[in-house]
């Protein structure tokens, strides 16, 4: 699992955007810690067992991402960074959904008269 965080200057001065960095990447290296045991070295683990990294497995091994760090992270704590880390990477990793019935096609205006490309009369 790849996750690089891009913070720009609009976060604020150097020493700022260091520590949201620092904040940013202790964080993943916690949930990342908690990883549960591999599948399969534990006998114990059922087929359920999960088979990704992260907490509860869920985020794929094979996982890239690139983390955009908003200017309202200056003000947040550790434990706000974090919580809103984990959101960001369950939302990223989720599976995509199956397309829904398509919609109507919207309705087009009727052409106005006299509107550049119409025809003219002689």
């Amino acid at each position: 699992m790849r996750v690089a965080f891009v913070v720009s200057r609009k976060v604020g001065k150097a020493v700022v955007r260091n520590r949201v960095r620092r904040r940013l990447r202790e964080s993943l290296r916690a949930m990342l810690r908690a990883t549960p045991a591999a599948a399969g070295t534990d006998a114990s683990a059922g087929a359920d067992a999960p088979r990704g990294v992260g907490p509860e497995g869920r985020w794929p091994p094979s996982f890239d991402a690139l983390v955009i760090v908003r200017p309202s992270a200056a003000e947040a704590d550790y434990r706000e960074l974090g919580e809103a880390l984990r959101r960001a990477l369950d939302q990223a990793s989720a599976p995509a959904r199956p397309p829904g019935p398509k919609s109507p096609a919207p309705k087009t205006p009727p052409a106005r008269a006299g509107a550049r490309g119409s025809a003219r009369s002689a």
